[in-house]
């Protein structure tokens, strides 16, 4: 079952319909439901499968999946600058961009609830920076997964000037980058618990944990083990790690210049033993039937809100 409505209230739904040049919505509710996209060519443009420019709307995506979807500019799969983002129980696999963005780009004025989210092996050609970024409003990103993504410049995971950050149950394990810092925190406050930082790496001084705000980030009862080179540093703001666990061979913190001190990042009252450890998943939407697959076609898209893909209500 493969259900898209575009619709101002969510009653009823688009039947059979395949969109080979593009078509813009103007109504203020979009819903995607029980979806996989898959591309075999590069999407020419930003947003490889959904774009919207419009602080008006609010976008839900559920039980979806997005495999091997790409573009050209940015954002291989999602770009949304809108009211509301909501990202539950989707997965992103080896989604690609020339620039940025592997999987999505989202600006929201109020709220980004992301949970059961999982992107994995995205830029596996090592083209591309940051697999997700998340930008503006609060930001409350629960459950969800970054594993095995190699970034050709730097950040698994991007978390830019929210309001205020709150996530826990979190894994952020085995990626790569080859410039610097594998998850960074951007911004005024935010607080971080019961997550996982394994395996990930940071080839130069700036860390696999990047801290540039002007407040104070906790993070609180998570793993940091088997990570490469510096852990953590601290640009701006404070980084404060506490009731955690850590086992880390390089360097913890780093930093130059008049606001890089050594008490911008602090670890206090750490455990011996880890606390919380749960396996790294390559995927948790876990539906009760299968996808339909939507292989997605090249199209030349207009206004500010488009898609690219079959609807289908089955």
């Amino acid at each position: 079952m493969c259900i898209v409505l575009i619709l101002s209230v969510l009653t009823g739904a688009c039947k059979n319909q395949t969109i080979d040049t593009g078509r813009s919505y103007f109504n203020e509710h979009i819903y995607v439901d029980r979806c996989s996209f898959s591309r075999t060519t590069i999407f020419v443009g930003e947003g490889g499968v959904m774009y919207v420019n419009d602080r008006s709307y609010n976008i839900n995506i559920t039980n979806s999946m997005f495999n091997n979807c790409s573009s050209s500019s940015q954002a291989g799969a999602i770009s949304c600058i809108s009211k509301n983002m909501v990202l539950f129980r989707v997965c992103a696999f080896k989604c690609i961009t020339a620039n940025y963005y592997a999987f999505s780009y989202s600006n929201s004025l109020n709220d980004h609830i992301f949970k059961y989210l999982s992107v994995t092996m995205c830029s596996h050609n090592h083209i591309g920076e940051i697999s997700v970024r998340i930008v503006n409003g609060y930001q409350n990103i629960d459950d969800c997964n970054s594993s095995l993504n190699i970034m050709k410049g730097y950040s698994s995971f991007s978390f830019y000037d929210p309001i205020y950050l709150s996530s826990k149950y979190c894994s952020f394990a085995h990626n790569i980058v080859t410039t610097s810092r594998t998850v960074e925190y951007w911004g005024s406050s935010g607080l971080v618990t019961y997550s996982n930082f394994i395996h990930n790496n940071s080839p130069t001084s700036l860390g696999v944990l990047y801290l540039s705000g002007s407040g104070t980030y906790d993070l609180k009862f998570c793993v940091f083990r088997e990570n490469q080179n510096t852990l953590c540093f601290a640009n701006s703001g404070t980084m404060r790690i506490s009731h955690s666990y850590l086992s880390h061979q390089g360097t913890l913190k780093s930093g130059t210049g008049s606001l890089l001190t050594p008490t911008n990042v602090s670890f206090v009252t750490m455990n011996t033993i880890p606390i919380v450890f749960f396996k790294t998943f390559l995927c948790h939407a876990d539906l009760e039937m299968p996808f339909i697959t939507v292989d997605l076609k090249p199209t030349t898209r207009k206004a500010n809100v488009y898609f690219l893909f079959v609807i289908l209500n089955v």
